[in-house]
């Protein structure tokens, strides 16, 4: 399933996001993967807020990767 998600939080070591799920009532996930190592200490500020696209494997939001 593909979500429409916005960026929260970035952990640039782990290469990792935080995501609200606007059409989820607001619901934040867990630490969730990049597909691409495209976060740098440099531009993660730049990230905050976006929408990015989250797959989901699962029945769990955290339980995917962003796109």
């Amino acid at each position: 399933m593909l979500l429409k998600a916005i960026i929260s939080s970035v952990d640039v070591p782990k290469n990792t996001a935080q995501l609200i799920l606007p059409e989820y009532d607001n619901a934040i996930t867990g630490d969730i993967p990049f597909y691409r190592d495209v976060v740098t200490e440099e531009n993660k500020r730049d990230y905050i807020g976006k929408f990015v696209v989250l797959a989901v494997f699962g029945k769990d939001f955290n339980d995917g990767v962003i796109l």
